[in-house]
């Protein structure tokens, strides 16, 4: 951290694994000075361990994720095809998983079919963005899962997999965050890249973690990408009276436009963060 004539300004740059940056539009009211940086992860993500009894030939999945739309259900799939390339038929189907009120998950499913091949191998774990009924309905017109993993060759009756975002489109960017404390105006730059062409997103300051979401605490203007997916975007917010390390904040980008996303308790399922970075201090 860094005194220059009365203001406090800090950066927090978020970098992912992807290479490439986005071009400047308009600049921070002030000159950011180094800061902390942390990575604004591609979300949802987390663990799926998958289990069969070897009575009944009952096939289980147990998931753990954060990174998805508070309350909002899920169709769960396990696909005969692989996370890279074209999507295969359902092989096994589940019961809706459904996140919890800070969006995460911690449940176990059993399939409707019995596996008595034991654990499905060479096949993959979907996670779609909505629930079974709404599959292939818009926003959903693809059916595109949003978390995928590919189960290895195994004759064990109990696996551990990463769930990670399905493969595709691989957001990344950074964010630059500058405070005056004594205009109390905060500054908030993103820059990135690897978002669909010409798509709208809402971006937002919540309080809390990526991994337990909060309420809403400054809504930043929507960013737009280009035609190479890529996006830069400038957004001065005042009245801004405590930062981190006094209250915890993270900022993301949603899979939506603010008109897409809902509030409060009605959220869509656009609302799911798309990129995520906790911001533990300025």
């Amino acid at each position: 951290m860094s005194r220059l004539g009365g203001r406090v300004l800090a950066t927090v740059g978020v970098a992912a694994a992807l290479a490439g940056c986005g071009s400047g539009s308009s600049s921070p009211t002030a000159t950011p000075v180094a800061g902390p940086a942390v990575q604004l992860a591609n979300v949802p993500t987390g663990t799926a361990v998958l289990s069969v009894d070897v009575k009944t030939h009952r096939l289980s999945v147990k998931l753990d994720a954060y990174g998805l739309t508070p309350n909002s259900a899920h169709a769960l799939r396990v696909t005969d095809s692989r996370c890279v390339g074209k999507q295969g038929s359902p092989a096994f189907t589940f019961p809706d998983v459904t996140a919890d009120a800070v969006g995460a998950l911690s449940t176990e499913v059993t399939a409707d079919q019995p596996a008595p091949k034991g654990i499905p191998s060479g096949m993959e774990i979907d996670l779609h963005l909505v629930s079974r009924a709404d599959l292939g309905k818009a926003p959903d017109t693809g059916s595109i899962p949003i978390a995928c993993t590919d189960i290895p060759t195994t004759t064990s009756t109990r696996i551990a997999v990463r769930l990670y975002p399905f493969p595709g489109e691989k957001p990344a960017g950074s964010a630059t965050l500058a405070y005056d404390s004594e205009s109390k105006t905060l500054t908030v730059r993103l820059t990135g890249f690897g978002l669909a062409p010409k798509s709208t997103h809402a971006a937002d300051i919540e309080l809390g973690s990526c991994a337990k979401q909060g309420k809403q605490r400054y809504a930043l203007k929507e960013v737009v990408a280009g035609s190479q997916g890529r996006i830069d975007v400038t957004t001065t917010l005042t009245g801004v009276d405590e930062v981190p390390p006094k209250v915890s904040w993270y900022l993301l980008v949603h899979q939506g436009a603010r008109s897409e996303i809902g509030s409060g308790a009605s959220l869509a399922p656009l609302f799911r963060p798309i990129l995520c970075g906790d911001v533990t201090h300025i």
